[in-house]
C-alpha cells in the first residue's frame, strides 16, 4: 500500500461541502423556524412530514459540523 491508496479527509466525507462556523450558526438560524412552524401544525401532510424529517437531519448534521 502506498501513500495514494490511503483516502485523503476530502474522499472520505460524506456529506457536502464543508461550511465554517458562522455558515453553521447561519443555517441553523434559517432552519429553526421551518422546524418550530412545522412542529406547531396540528397534522402534517405526506410532504411536510418528509421536510421536516430533512430538516431535522441537516439540523443534525450541522450542528455537529458545528461542534
Amino acid at each position: 500500500m502506498t501513500i495514494n491508496d490511503v483516502p485523503d479527509a476530502d474522499e472520505t466525507r460524506t456529506g457536502g461541502p464543508t461550511l465554517t462556523h458562522s455558515q453553521c450558526v447561519r443555517r441553523l438560524e434559517e432552519i429553526l423556524p421551518e422546524l418550530e412552524r412545522l412542529g406547531e401544525l396540528d397534522t402534517l401532510t405526506t410532504e411536510d412530514d418528509t421536510y421536516f424529517a430533512e430538516l431535522t437531519r441537516e439540523w443534525n448534521e450541522t450542528d455537529l459540523h458545528r461542534k
